[in-house]
């Protein structure tokens, strides 16, 4: 066995140091291509995939476009995993998106004119709609089992607990998910003294007030300071990659803003928190209201099922830490070659 080979088949399962633990059940619900954090949270998710942390049950994208399903399909291509199911919103909300980047990744080419990266479905129409495909797999799924992951718009995970009875299932969407559902860790809103407007609530503000009048199980919400406090750092993009392949991870990094630049890590905290909990405070329970104008403030409540988390300065080292070793770990696949 080469050495290298041995130390990247070592670094992955690092990422998991108890490989007795069960996987973490887990639908991730994205808005990829607005932001770089959506792409690097689903590179953690694949890592580990490969260490069989997670049994990631499928990706669903809340952006109204058909890139941001491609572009989802060309990450689960690359990191070896093709058969995670796709669902893609439909009549979604339209935002203002002059950059139109996930397509502009989707469209890359090689120099000598080939694409960089593949899908795996040959068109959009082959990706599902994601309330049926929830209702699907929370159907199939043991109780109190899945964790869901929502780092974008509330769009999806509003819908499924709006939805009624279908062929999956007798239950409605809260009772579906109460049932079936162990928790909720999303990506949202600013809770700190500045109470500012955020983008994932603000994108569609009736579906986030939805969501957080009817979820019925524990919500755990990295709010955007701790996404703004945990850096990652642009000097491991530019010297831990060079791996001699394209990397759509590294590609969508250096594309989305002039370089040099540290990244915040808004969605990458919520898929970590997911896994790994311990690595992060939680406070105390409540219930979130959602203004008109998107602004969120968490009213205490025992029996609330809301918590936000917040990181200290040894959280924060601690966490950058994580991030470097998962991201710079290789896929198996390529540990295999």
């Amino acid at each position: 066995m080469r050495i290298n080979h041995f130390l990247s088949i070592f670094a992955a399962f690092a990422i998991c140091a108890c490989s007795a633990e069960k996987p973490v059940k887990i639908i991730f619900d994205t808005d990829l291509g607005n932001d770089n954090d959506d792409a690097m949270a689903l590179d953690i998710l694949h890592k580990y995939v490969d260490a069989g942390k997670v049994d990631l049950l499928a990706v669903m994208c809340n952006r109204n476009t058909d890139a941001c399903a491609t572009l989802t399909d060309i990450l689960n291509t690359w990191y070896g995993h093709p058969d995670i199911p796709i669902g893609r919103v439909k009549d979604g909300v339209d935002i203002d998106n002059i950059y139109e980047f996930d397509q502009k990744i989707c469209d890359l080419k090689n120099e000598d004119g080939t694409p960089m990266f593949l899908p795996t479905a040959s068109s959009p129409s082959e990706y599902g709609e994601p309330t049926s495909l929830y209702r699907k797999l929370l159907s199939e799924a043991k109780d109190h089992s899945v964790t869901i992951v929502s780092v974008g718009y509330f769009t999806n995970v509003a819908r499924l607990l709006e939805s009624g009875p279908d062929e999956y299932s007798e239950l409605n969407g809260v009772e579906l998910v109460k049932k079936k559902v162990k928790e909720f860790s999303v990506m949202a809103g600013d809770f700190s003294e500045r109470h500012d407007p955020e983008f994932n609530v603000i994108c569609d503000i009736p579906s986030s007030k939805k969501f957080f009048e009817l979820v019925p199980v524990p919500v755990f919400i990295s709010p955007v300071d701790v996404g703004m406090a945990v850096l990652y750092p642009c000097s491991s993009i530019e010297n831990d990659f060079n791996w001699g392949v394209k990397h759509p991870m590294i590609e969508i990094y250096v594309r989305y803003s002039q370089m040099p630049y540290d990244k915040c890590t808004f969605d990458l905290t919520s898929v970590l928190y997911a896994v790994e909990p311990e690595l992060f405070t939680v406070g105390e329970p409540g219930d979130v209201e959602v203004e008109d104008d998107s602004r969120v403030t968490l009213q205490p409540n025992p029996e609330g099922m809301c918590r936000v988390l917040s990181v200290t300065d040894e959280q924060n080292h601690q966490i950058v830490n994580r991030f470097k070793e998962i991201l710079t770990t290789k896929p198996a696949w390529m540990a295999a070659e």
